[in-house]
């Protein structure tokens, strides 16, 4: 975690407070307690804590939620996951002690909160998310029992320093980013700055093996250290699983087969999944709802059934323009349960089909049509916990939207039919998903339409998207680096033969 100077702290968060509420600052307190944030955390925080220690109600507004997210009090640091700067935390976190509508009983009450939130992820069978939720304890027993979180960090740092070096400079760093409650106990933080130096300095890159490799070792090496340089500002939180599988991703050489994959919607009608999955495709996303007036009649019985049959599955929905972001989102959110596993939640952003000839997108002007995109991403990250995908067409998005590389940090999925090199508007510089077949009837398998798509990359790539996405988007931006592959910009309308919209 970095440390930016107490004055520059100290301007951001009065800037924040001038742009918006007290309100948005008394959220801002509660949020620096936790070690790091997702959208889903942030969110309890906010439904929680809706009242002072007095019980008088803070009128947090639930727009707040994504104002912090995206405001400079806080850094994406990795696939969902957020942090603040140490001196703002610490700055924050002194404001809500000394502010009498919370004080120490808050904190107390923080403590609780945080430790019930992690209190299943402890008992995970994945190491790493057991890792995060310890380092998530520690903060919380930090700021309340200080003894005893300094006594049992000291005990698995000694056990660290002898078993493992990369797990000794996580734990080093927590110690460092917990230095202001923990500051009575000067040996154990001067100790963790001798072994996180101490660990750095030994560490050794190795090459893994490879039987069949198209780069030279020299190619590697200097992508290795390119992703390990993006790696270094998450690396205390993403999950270290997906490193591995997405270095071998990167190494291994790479074919042109990608990943196969179909989306489907009520009119496709009945699905025999395992019938699909022997069609050689493995994924599939599944439409949930258009809007709040029209939710899929199949979505229930599709959403279970892709996950039994080994199909890789995510969910999507239409947005409309006309209708309120929220109840949209929450329809959305509401039908579905992502769990690991599940690829990233995806927002459908083209014309508005549904409402026949009114595009209602042309009542808006530009500026208001990217604010409804950026407000509907945020929801969708705020009530599901993932950063979603953006599924497009050109045309649109160069007509209706100028041509923004506004959200170009978002993956995106490209329609462009029936060419293997879609092009890609925007700021975008590889496209994630491609659709380049739509109402294809007479699939085997399915009793209806379908729309067929390409994973860019293959199945190994998909299984590190899925894992880490953020960690993906490092690798493909290597791999056009190193092959140097460019993607080609949108300069043409794209026209669909009968209607762009995804199922």
């Amino acid at each position: 975690m970095s440390k930016i100077s107490p004055q520059v702290a100290n301007r951001r968060i009065e800037s924040f407070g001038k742009r918006f509420t007290k309100a948005h600052l008394y959220l801002a307190y509660h949020a620096a307690f936790p070690l790091a944030l997702t959208p889903n955390l942030l969110y309890r925080i906010w439904a929680n804590f809706q009242r002072d220690i007095h019980a008088e109600v803070l009128d947090i507004p639930w727009i707040a939620v994504a104002d912090l997210l995206l405001s400079s009090l806080c850094d994406e640091v990795g696939h969902e996951l957020y942090e603040m700067d140490l001196s703002i935390r610490n700055l924050l976190l002194k404001r809500l002690q000394e502010d009498e509508k919370f004080g120490q009983q808050r904190i107390n009450q923080l403590s609780n909160f945080l430790l019930d939130y992690v209190q299943q992820q402890l008992q995970s069978d994945d190491p790493d998310v057991r890792d995060f939720a310890q380092a998530q304890y520690w903060t919380a027993i930090a700021y309340t029992k200080p003894s005893q979180a300094a006594g049992e960090l000291t005990a698995t740092l000694k056990k660290a320093y002898h078993t493992d070096r990369a797990d000794l400079i996580r734990l080093a760093s927590l110690v460092e980013t917990l230095s202001e409650p923990l500051r009575e106990f000067e040996e154990l933080l001067v100790d963790a700055r001798k072994m996180r130096s101490f660990a750095s300095s030994n560490q050794e890159i190795v090459e893994p093996p490879v039987a069949k490799n198209r780069f030279s070792k020299s190619l590697i090496f200097s992508g290795l250290a390119l992703v390990l340089v993006n790696l270094s500002f998450w690396y205390l939180y993403e999950p270290a699983k997906a490193i591995p599988m997405c270095m071998q991703s990167f190494i291994e050489p790479q074919g042109s087969d990608k990943a196969l994959g179909i989306d489907v919607a009520e009119f496709s009608g009945n699905v025999d999944w395992e019938k699909v999955k022997s069609q050689g495709i493995g994924f599939a996303y599944a439409r949930v709802n258009n809007g709040t007036d029209r939710q899929d009649t199949l979505f229930a019985s599709y959403w279970p059934a892709m996950k039994k049959a080994g199909i890789i599955r995510g969910a999507y929905f239409f947005f409309r323009p006309s209708e309120e972001v929220d109840p949209q989102v929450k329809m959305f959110a509401q039908a579905l349960e992502i769990e690991p596993g599940d690829l990233p939640p995806v927002v459908d952003i083209e014309p508005d089909y549904y409402n026949g000839q009114n595009d209602h997108w042309d009542d808006l002007t530009l500026t208001q049509r990217l604010d409804r995109v950026s407000k509907v991403l945020t929801a969708v990250e705020v009530i599901t916990g993932y950063k979603p995908i953006i599924y497009t067409v050109n045309s649109f998005w160069r007509d209706k939207l100028g041509n923004t590389s506004r959200f170009a940090d978002y993956p995106l999925w490209i329609a462009h039919l029936d060419t293997d090199t879609p092009n890609v508007p925007g700021g975008w510089q590889f496209y994630t998903f491609h659709q380049y077949r739509e109402d294809q009837t007479g699939f085997p398998g399915i009793s209806g339409d379908v729309d067929r798509n390409r994973f860019n990359g293959l199945t190994q790539d998909l299984k590190c998207f899925v894992k880490s996405p953020s960690l993906f988007q490092v690798i493909s931006q290597l791999r056009n680096l190193i092959s140097g592959q460019k993607v080609t910009k949108n300069l043409e309308p794209y026209v669909s033969p009968t209607s762009t919209q995804l199922k």
